[in-house]
């Protein structure tokens, strides 16, 4: 049953759905942070039938991929795009690394911030019209599950920063049984997506540059602000969901 606390908690804390049972239990946030992967699975399964009805009903290029856009964001409510816009604003202060600690903990929103965004939402936008509109459907599974799976790895392996939420409960070498968790997750997840999957290498492809640039975006951030905090997994998110739909151009 605590088990499937963490599941929930990780539903009400990271969709925008309504979820089926609400309780919060303290003990159980590592959980919660291990399930990121399900709730990717969530997001990945809606986002697919998204996709096929977009595809089926022929509804026009340029609102498709308007709404397959915003559907990863909105579903989530949102809170990744929080945290890649109090990243990006810190970070490309350039300012000493106090300034940049203290800005990313700032409420109101920069200019950066606001820069970052924008390009971010038009570099998604355009690779669906580009020809992510044109993929497998599984991609849409594969990618949400993926992102959240990296930034769950990350949240456990990196030193948070003193204010992050996470500083509590760091301890380092022993998150060995979560880190499995989301690993088993992954792996189930790959598994499904290539023995349905009419392109194995796009899949894998898929998998590979959506790990690749979460991780090294969550490193960057860890570096840039001086330790890891749910806004940096945030941005590794986002960033890396960014890539796997720009990956769908070339493959």
């Amino acid at each position: 049953m605590k088990v499937l606390t963490g599941f929930f908690m990780a539903w009400s804390n990271f969709l925008a759905l309504p979820c089926p049972y609400k309780k919060w239990d303290e003990k159980q946030k590592g959980t919660m942070i291990a399930f990121l992967p399900s709730i990717g699975i969530v997001v990945g399964l809606l986002w697919m039938l998204l996709f096929y009805v977009l595809v089926n009903i022929n509804m026009p290029i340029l609102f498709a991929a308007f709404l397959m856009t915003l559907y990863p964001y909105r579903v989530s409510g949102f809170f990744h795009l929080d945290g890649f816009m109090d990243c990006t604003d810190a970070i490309m202060s350039r300012r000493p690394l106090e300034d940049r600690q203290r800005i990313l903990k700032d409420s109101r929103v920069g200019a950066f911030a606001v820069i970052a965004v924008i390009m971010l939402i038009l570099g998604m936008y355009s690779a669906f019209v580009s020809g992510g509109l044109y993929a497998d459907s599984l991609a849409f599974l594969v990618i949400p599950v993926i992102s959240r799976g990296t930034a769950a790895l990350s949240v456990m392996s990196f030193k948070p920063i003193g204010h992050s939420q996470y500083a509590g409960e760091y301890q380092e070498d022993k998150k060995i049984g979560e880190k499995v968790l989301v690993a088993i997750q992954m792996m189930v997840v790959m598994v499904i997506a290539t023995f349905f999957t009419t392109n194995v290498m796009e899949i894998w492809v898929i998998f590979a540059t959506v790990s690749i640039v979460g991780v090294f975006t969550c490193l960057y951030g860890k570096i840039q602000l001086g330790g890891f905090s749910g806004d940096i997994a945030g941005m590794g998110l986002v960033v890396s969901e960014l890539a796997g739909i720009i990956t769908l151009i070339f493959i």
